[in-house]
This record gives structure tokens, sequence and C-alpha cells, in this order.
């Protein structure tokens, strides 16, 4: 099979990324990682792939809820997305990779391979002339699990857990990527250890390949407490981004947003200054998990 060949990272900024089946422990592994950057004193620039623009149109949407494509050509959704994570790389990535950021990404170039080889579609060379637009990572990690505890988790998510899986594409899509990480050099990290163990295997890998030093022992952070008590206030148990507006996508009003800062100080025993509650400071979920880390290593 063809080797996929990026082009090399030349700016000064890194950029990390994580793939694997949904459940394997992504979303947790970015948090821990955003927040010892900014302990270092870095913003890392967090990201996803493929964009929103791709994740509501009605051929990503059949393909992830239903089980009947036949309105629809595989390929056709795999150009969507790879135009889509070129445009994204080269005019989102690239421009904070100049800037010296680090970039951490939820998904990659690999998923959209790993997705097109899994369903069949081995022979597509397309692909490969593609990636070689695209920019390699720094750091590129792959979170392994077998797939009946990966979409055990899954489950576990109120919004999830009548939705549509196709177990077989699931199984094929963990080869594939486990094959994508050993041609490309990926780190991969067995998410069935507990979630600290994964993390030091991430900072390990972070430290030596972008010579960033991380703090010590990650546990539970602040952000992550914060994400928990934020979950409450998503509708039906919907999984939250960073990006989400509190009012415009959580649809809390100003009595559900006192009830959100009287959570946050009991749980870490401050109070926040009346000056950082207003509407352009205290308004995305973001916003909310680095204003209360903020505030704790104030306090250290």
């Amino acid at each position: 099979m063809r080797r996929l060949i990026l082009k090399k990272n030349e700016e000064k900024g890194h950029l990390i990324t994580f793939c694997g089946l949904d459940g394997s422990g992504k979303t947790s592994m970015i948090r821990w990682l955003a927040e010892q950057l900014r302990q270092t004193g870095r913003e890392p620039y967090l990201t996803k792939q493929p964009t929103s623009a791709v994740r509501k149109s009605g051929i990503f949407r059949n393909y992830m809820d239903e089980d009947n494509h036949s309105s629809y050509e595989y390929r056709a959704l795999s150009l969507m997305a790879a135009s889509d994570r070129i445009q994204h790389t080269n005019k989102v990535i690239v421009p904070e990779l100049e800037q010296g950021m680090v970039v951490v990404s939820d998904r990659y170039f690999y998923s959209c391979l790993a997705n097109l080889r899994a369903r069949g579609y081995t022979e597509d060379q397309w692909i490969y002339e593609i990636g070689s637009y695209m920019i390699e990572p720094d750091v590129s990690f792959f979170l392994d699990i077998p797939v009946e505890q990966a979409v055990e988790r899954v489950r576990q998510r109120p919004e999830e857990q009548e939705r549509y899986i196709d177990m077989e594409l699931q199984y094929r899509l963990r080869d594939e990527y486990l094959a994508i990480a050993d041609d490309v050099g990926g780190i991969v990290i067995s998410s069935i250890l507990p979630k600290e163990e994964c993390f030091e295997q991430i900072k390990r890998a972070v430290e030596k390949k972008t010579g960033i030093a991380l703090a010590g022992k990650q546990t539970e952070g602040v952000e992550e407490a914060v994400y928990r008590i934020l979950e409450k206030y998503a509708a039906a148990g919907g999984r939250l981004e960073e990006g989400m507006d509190l009012e415009l996508d959580l649809g809390m009003d100003s009595l559900n947003r006192t009830q959100l800062i009287c959570d946050i100080e009991e749980q870490f025993h401050f109070e926040f200054q009346v000056e950082d509650l207003a509407p352009d400071k205290f308004r995305k979920v973001g916003d909310v998990c680095r204003m209360a880390a903020g505030y704790m290593r104030a306090r250290a």
C-alpha cells in the first residue's frame, strides 16, 4: 500500500495531533495537555478536523447517524472532508505555526485516510496526492482501545445512546489507525490504561519532540473539573467544546450563569472579581475554564 508523505513543518510553532476511535479518550488528553501547556505560559491553539462546515453537512450526518447510505457516495464525503482539511491546515493551522504557537488538533488528515481505507477504498491514490499539501505533525498520537470499550464509553453519553454505530467499520478503523501510525511514525497510546498513565506517555513524547518542559504529574486539573460542572448545563447531556458560547450554544440565561458562578466558587473556594464576569470575558466554555485555572494559579 502506498505510503503517506506529508510536508515537513518548517515553521517555528509545533503541531500536535490526536487520532483514534470515537470514545478512545482524545478529548480528555487534549484538555490535560492544554492545561499543562498553559502552566508553562504557552496558550495553545486548539482546533479540530474536519471543521463544522463538514460536520453539519447532510452527507456527513448521514454516514455518522444512519445505517442507510444509498443516497450518497462515500468517496464524495471523503473528497469534501479532504478539501476542508487542506483549507483548514493551510489557512488556519499554518498561520498559527508561523506565529510560534503550539497547535493541538482533535483528529487530523490521518483520520480521513483511515476512514477511506476502512470503507474499502484501498486503491484510491488521490488521497496520497492531497496529503502532500498537509503539514506533518511534530507529534502524532493515536489513542488505541478495544472497539467494545470505545463503544461502551460512547454509549455513556446521553445524546449518543441511540445513535447508529457500524461495529464492523469500527474494527476496520482501529486496524487502519494502527497501520497508519506504524507507517508515519505515530505514537500509539493504549487508552485502556488509567488516564494518568496515558498522559504521562503523552507528556514525555511532547517534551522529547518539542523541547517544551511540561509540569509535573497530571491529575484531574481545574479545567477538567470545570468541564464536569458545565456538563450539567449542556442540553440533553451534549458534549462540551471550548468554543461553545454559554448563551448561544448551551442556552444559559442569567440565572444559569449566576448558578454556574456559585458552583465554581464553591468548588474551588475563591470569588470571581466582578470585572472578570463581563459578558465579553465570561462568554465561552474555554473562557470559564481558563479563568478558573488562572484564579487557582494566582492563589497557589
